[in-house]
């Protein structure tokens, strides 16, 4: 039996997730439900900073909104012990979130990494009709 779209970027998170320099990392829709690895793969430890990130997505949404007209490419931040990067996947309607400690070693290696699985989220995307349309915008 052939892999919905969701089982796919659920696999991609996971194998992300099995990366330990990963503390979190999601797929935000703006207009649908969100989509997260598997719970086997979600730490605890990040209970606080997920609420945080969660309560304020809306938030986020209408930041990148307003400055994506102007060439948003990326958004980070730091909250409290970690980096949370955000990268669109469409047009900033669907975003996907990677949330990594501070401090990483081998910072370089992980980055081709995320860029890798996003290439997978915009190939994942792009096929027939997943969320709304819109136009892509590429990192």
């Amino acid at each position: 039996m052939k892999a919905t779209k969701e089982e796919l970027i659920i696999r991609h998170l996971d194998t992300l997730m099995d990366q330990q320099q990963i503390a979190a990392c999601f797929i935000a829709q703006k207009y649908s439900p969100h989509i997260f690895p598997s719970l086997n793969n979600w730490r605890p430890q990040l209970d606080t900073e997920w609420t945080i990130i969660n309560k304020n997505l809306e938030k986020i949404f209408s930041l990148v909104d307003h400055f994506s007209t102007i060439g948003l490419q990326t958004m980070k931040f730091r909250m409290l012990d970690y980096d949370v990067t955000f990268y669109p996947i469409i047009d900033w309607t669907i975003i996907f979130v990677v949330v990594t400690p501070k401090e990483v070693p081998q910072v370089e290696s992980l980055q081709e990494r995320i860029e890798q699985v996003r290439q997978h989220f915009l190939t994942t995307f792009k096929r027939k009709n997943f969320g709304s349309k819109t136009t892509f915008m590429f990192v």
